[in-house]
């Protein structure tokens, strides 16, 4: 384990290129192993979703976000583990498997042409729009006590918590005005469902919306509504978002210069090019952050932009408001009364709030709270290019020189940028405007009504797939982030890994030929620390096929030192993408 600083010795490649490959065999049934270290409190399952396999009859996909999705389910209670995988039996699965080819395609993976259809039959097929895109193999979320796969498009399919059977699939599109959303909802504590996503009709357009909770399992899928919809800023093209940060008041995207090429995608099939072809990067394009407000779904500061250099980002860590503070303004009082004339005086009575604040107890029927908030911290991994792009299709990640290749590229680096929110055309430029100590991120304006942002490291290393203790933690002020340890010179390539902000410090766990998954930290029920709690991760080893089984491991959240390891009797788990862990009921 490394307690902090950068690992620095380069060691030869190894195969991690047999991580990307077909998981053959299916558990519906539970594998069982018992473990005494694993801590009594820890009872639930950690749900995973990601790619399992990899070629249908002779036909290999081309790109890792396209192979059919598999559900995989640690189950802890009492110190026993169990271990699950199944195929999620999409329409996407159903019918390429019955064509033993590639009949729908995907994001990096064009179909194989039908052998039965004539050239006309052919053509027309370019501008048929395929229903069946409902390979759902990026996340998971939970909705009351139901359990959803999702990806990048309108379709969602719930999944069997117990069994992990693939149930209905729903499309978004009924139930809210878009046409897909991202796999990175955010959720309140009621359960209501905040989500980003794009819709088409009148041009294209970003939509933040939100779906109510469930108020009976028995309930229908809920009506949601677009919050907001945003004209893109291309004309035949849209700006490519992954995730957002949602904080009490706010939702905070970052428009990077990433974008969708409509026209591109458009004639894809007849150009006889794949989606991931459609991507356009503009380098010499800022970033820009766009922050609205949850309730209302209005922009905030639409005058200002708030922009820093160009970078890519495709995970947010999480964000949240600085500098809050809450003021009763004696508002309703002057029109209860008819007293226009002491509008006036308002500002005179706030600088003299704390005077009178011991009379503000008796007019708290005729006022009304106003919250001023100052800042928006918003944390994110970043990249410094597109380059990474290019290497993630499967002929590379599927060579011998997959590892070695993969550390020619720069790491994703944990960023923190400070959104100042009382700015407006009148604020004086070349200032910093971030008040907040500590805080190396700055923000100036510009004189074309611009907000310049810079950022700061929240440690010096490479990281992704970043989670946070969200039950407690998410959109308030925190201090540590989980995730995979991205390390290009380092001897272990990736690890577990734990960012202390405050310090700028990181604690990890590696080990030779093993390869963790995103990380997912699981809260004490009792605890009271940030930090109390565990750390799981499905971890495997690039030597399965010498006998060095994948296992479930444990560590404890707050040293990062090993509790225990549920190994199996299975040689690899799917080298997946996402999952959460949902407690017993």
């Amino acid at each position: 384990m490394k307690l902090s600083g950068k690992v620095t010795i380069v060691v030869p490649s190894q195969i991690c290129a047999q991580l990307f490959q077909t998981i053959k065999e299916e558990h519906e049934y539970p594998v069982e192993e018992s473990y005494r270290e694993i801590p009594e409190w820890v009872n639930g399952s950690l749900y995973r979703n990601g790619p399992g396999m990899y070629e249908v009859g002779e036909y290999k996909y081309n790109h890792w976000f396209d192979p059919l999705a598999m559900i995989t389910r640690f189950h802890i209670e009492n110190k026993k583990v169990t271990y699950q995988n199944r195929y999620l039996k999409s329409d996407t699965y159903k019918t390429n498997l019955a064509a033993q080819r590639i009949v729908v395609s995907g994001f990096g993976t064009l179909p194989v042409p039908d052998p039965c259809q004539n050239i006309f039959q052919r053509f027309l097929s370019y501008f048929i729009i395929d229903e069946r895109i409902d390979n759902t193999n990026v996340n998971l979320y939970p909705l009351k006590d139901e359990l959803y796969a999702c990806t990048e498009t309108q379709f969602i399919r719930k999944c069997d918590p117990e069994t992990l059977e693939t149930l209905e699939r729903v499309n978004l599109r009924d139930y809210v005005a878009v046409h897909s959303a991202t796999a990175h909802p955010h959720f309140d504590e009621d359960g209501t469902i905040h989500n980003i996503g794009n819709c088409f009709k009148g041009g294209p357009k970003i939509c933040i919306i939100k779906i109510p909770p469930k108020k009976d399992p028995t309930d229908e899928f809920p009506q949601g509504q677009v919050m907001s919809a945003i004209k893109s800023s291309g004309k035949i093209s849209i700006n490519y978002i992954h995730s957002f940060g949602m904080t009490e008041n706010y939702n905070v995207y970052v428009e990077q210069p990433l974008f969708l090429n409509l026209l591109k995608i458009m004639t894809a099939k007849i150009r006889g090019s794949p989606m991931s072809n459609s991507l356009d990067w503009y380098p010499d394009l800022k970033t820009r952050f766009r922050i609205f407000d949850k309730k209302t779904g209005e922009e905030v500061n639409p005058e200002i932009k708030y922009e820093a250099d160009p970078l890519l980002v495709f995970h947010h860590i999480n964000a949240y408001e600085a500098n809050g503070e809450n003021i009763l303004i004696i508002y309703e009082l002057f029109i209860t009364f008819n007293m226009p004339s002491l509008h006036v005086a308002v500002d005179k009575l706030l600088e003299a709030f704390e005077k009178i604040s011991r009379y503000l107890v008796l007019l708290t029927l005729f006022c009304v709270e106003y919250r001023y908030i100052g800042h928006i911290i918003v944390d994110i991994c970043a990249l410094r290019s597109n380059e990474a792009l290019s290497y993630i299709y499967l002929k590379d990640l599927s060579s011998e020189q997959c590892e070695e290749n993969w550390r020619k590229y720069d790491s994703a680096e944990p960023r923190r940028f400070i959104l100042p929110l009382d700015v407006n055309q009148q604020t004086p430029c070349n200032k910093n405007l971030v008040d907040i100590t500590p805080a190396a991120a700055t923000a100036e304006m510009t004189a074309d009504d611009t907000v310049y942002c810079t950022w700061e490291l929240l440690a010096d290393t490479g990281m992704d797939f970043p989670q946070i203790n969200y039950q407690r933690y998410n959109g308030k002020k925190y201090r540590y982030t989980y995730g995979t340890g991205w390390h290009p010179k380092g001897k272990h390539f990736n690890t577990v890994m734990k960012i202390d902000i405050i310090t700028k410090t990181f604690k990890e766990w590696g080990e030779d030929k093993c390869y963790p998954s995103e990380p997912v930290f699981v809260a004490n029920p009792d605890g009271t620390d940030e930090d109390d709690g565990v750390v799981l991760s499905a971890v495997n080893n690039s030597d399965h096929d010498k006998g060095k089984n994948a296992f479930l491991l444990v560590l404890d959240a707050k040293s990062m030192t090993e509790i225990a390891r549920a190994e199996f009797d299975i040689p690899r788990f799917p080298k997946d993408f996402h999952g959460l862990f949902k407690t017993n009921q």
